[in-house]
């Protein structure tokens, strides 16, 4: 699963994407890399999105579409 996207983050950001139906990814950056976390439900995501790092910008972001070759690419 690819994570960071090609909008970039950084330490006071909090991603929100679309995975599938009703399904949300969560990323964000720790001293040690980039941490990811997959949730059921909009309203979850972005509950814990402002509980991870309170204070900070949450963004929704456009979810991934994949190619017929696998590879993602972002769906604009």
């Amino acid at each position: 699963m690819k994570t960071l996207t090609a909008e970039g983050t950084d330490v006071r950001e909090v991603l929100v994407r679309p995975m599938f139906q009703n399904v949300y990814q969560i990323e964000f950056r720790q001293t040690r890399g980039i941490f990811t976390v997959i949730l059921v439900g909009f309203s979850q995501a972005l509950w814990l999105a402002e509980r991870i790092r309170p204070g900070a910008d949450v963004r929704l972001v456009p979810a991934y579409e994949f190619a017929a070759n696998g590879v993602p690419s972002i769906q604009a």
